[in-house]
């Protein structure tokens, strides 16, 4: 009778272990993210590659980088005296050389109410932007929160993705033809992706 209770619990406690570990699986498997960065997104993000760009893929962010580089700058504070030159020639002085890039993340697409919630956060300081500020500094902290409480500017069937890139506002871009470029790319991510918003000529437009 002792021998037939210990084989009765020796075959609960070994239920119990299986339990655990099978428990302990699946919750592993069902935290282990997609596959990522999506193919599927970085097939088509190379189709629209105009040439002398380039992609790079990182987890679940792709790079899109113009090759040749543009001129940067804000047109904040400068010297009066320096208004009698050329654009060129301001913009080299007060301005910098680098590479232009876009950059896209991709996450798990947002419910409603978690978009709605990022969008109130930033309300306050995309108003700054579009509508000005009473003094620089808050028109400086404007830019700097706006940029910081990231919104989605696309989404899709299963992702919500984040964007930004070299000339968010205020940055300006130099030469003119390389704007142009970059807003035939910018033209064909709209073709790609949905946006949550319209571009309307505000400051806070993607």
């Amino acid at each position: 009778m002792c021998l037939q209770r210990m084989k009765v619990w020796g075959l609960a406690v070994s239920l119990m272990i299986l339990l655990i570990v099978q428990s302990c699986s699946t919750s592993a498997v069902e935290t282990i993210p997609p596959q990522i960065p999506d193919p599927d997104v970085e097939a088509k993000l190379r189709s629209i590659l105009p040439t002398g760009w380039s992609l790079l893929t990182h987890e679940n962010t792709f790079t899109l980088s113009r090759h040749e580089k543009v001129w940067l700058y804000v047109e904040v504070a400068w010297d009066l005296a320096d208004y009698r030159k050329s654009l060129e020639e301001r913009v080299k002085k007060y301005g910098f050389e680098e590479r232009y890039e876009i950059k896209l993340r991709l996450e798990p697409r947002l419910t409603d109410a978690e978009l709605q919630q990022l969008q109130f956060e930033r309300e306050p300081y995309e108003r700054i932007l579009n509508e000005g500020a009473r003094s620089k500094t808050e028109w400086g902290f404007g830019i700097q929160e706006f940029y910081k409480h990231k919104v989605p500017v696309y989404f899709t069937d299963k992702y919500s993705v984040f964007a930004e890139k070299s000339n968010d506002y205020p940055v300006r871009m130099y030469p003119e033809s390389a704007l142009t470029e970059c807003r035939q790319v910018l033209a064909s991510l709209d073709s790609l992706f949905q946006r949550h918003r319209e571009r309307t000529g505000r400051n806070s437009d993607f």
